[in-house]
């Protein structure tokens, strides 16, 4: 096989997909103009959903009782997801705050920390400049803690045990005979 061949080949074969997903406030219906305008890094698929009206998400803390549009989109050119979203921005005359971008690796790491975390109620009590709860722990460190220490050490009693090695007999001193 000539060289370009298998060049040619190796190109074909090492074909690489970079995948993002993409969220947005409100209701994008405009995915061919997004479609069109980032054809620069050659859009191989473009998918979209439009979630439910809800009264606050979590990726957007900062809107209320609206909709998110969840984009999935795919390319062949690299791109990062800081060039994407400013493109988007630019494209569709959003706020960074409105935009969400992230390849799939970061989703999958977002989805790993945050599997236990509790997005329940938030609390109003203010965390700065408030006093700290009242506690004691001499029991721990402190002299408390030293004397109960050097206390139970002073129970246990060494007693060294003789050990005979090999070596000992080499090293002992022979009395020499005068």
């Amino acid at each position: 096989m000539p060289v370009s061949k298998l060049l040619k080949k190796y190109l074909t074969e090492s074909k690489k997909i970079y995948e993002f997903k993409i969220k947005i406030v409100g209701k994008i219906d405009t995915i061919q103009l997004i479609k069109d305008s980032l054809i620069k890094f050659d859009v191989a698929s473009i998918k979209h959903t439009i979630g439910p009206i809800k009264k606050q998400y979590n990726e957007f803390p900062h809107v209320h009782n609206t909709e998110i549009t969840t984009i999935d989109i795919s390319f062949n050119y690299p791109i990062t997801s800081n060039q994407l979203k400013d493109s988007l921005c630019e494209i569709l005359k959003l706020t960074h705050s409105e935009v969400i971008v992230k390849n799939i690796k970061e989703q999958e790491e977002d989805e790993i920390n945050y599997k236990n975390y509790d997005f329940g109620e938030k609390t109003t009590k203010a965390l700065m400049n408030s006093d700290y709860e009242q506690s004691n722990h001499q029991d721990l460190v402190g002299q408390q803690k030293i004397y109960s220490l050097l206390h139970e050490l002073n129970k246990i009693k060494h007693a060294g045990e003789p050990y005979t090695d090999v070596n000992d007999q080499l090293l002992t001193k022979k009395k020499s005979p005068k």
